[in-house]
């Protein structure tokens, strides 16, 4: 999908603004090549950064700052 990176960084920017107000803000997604489901927790400043700054959605997900879907 290639808006998938553009909708991160709105949901990102948008967890940063109303982090309070939720309990959990995440994203899921499966990473190609893996049966896992991958999970970023936007409430994380680290997650917000790395989000801000990426140019790839995929490695987000695939990055140590996912963890595997519960």
């Amino acid at each position: 999908m290639s808006d998938a990176l553009v909708k991160l960084q709105g949901l990102a920017l948008y967890a940063a603004n109303h982090a309070d107000t939720y309990r959990r803000i995440e994203s899921i997604a499966q990473v190609k090549g893996s049966d896992k489901l991958r999970v970023l927790n936007l409430k994380r400043r680290e997650v917000q950064d790395a989000v801000a700054d990426a140019q790839d959605a995929e490695v987000l997900f695939s990055s140590g700052l996912a963890d595997d879907y519960q």
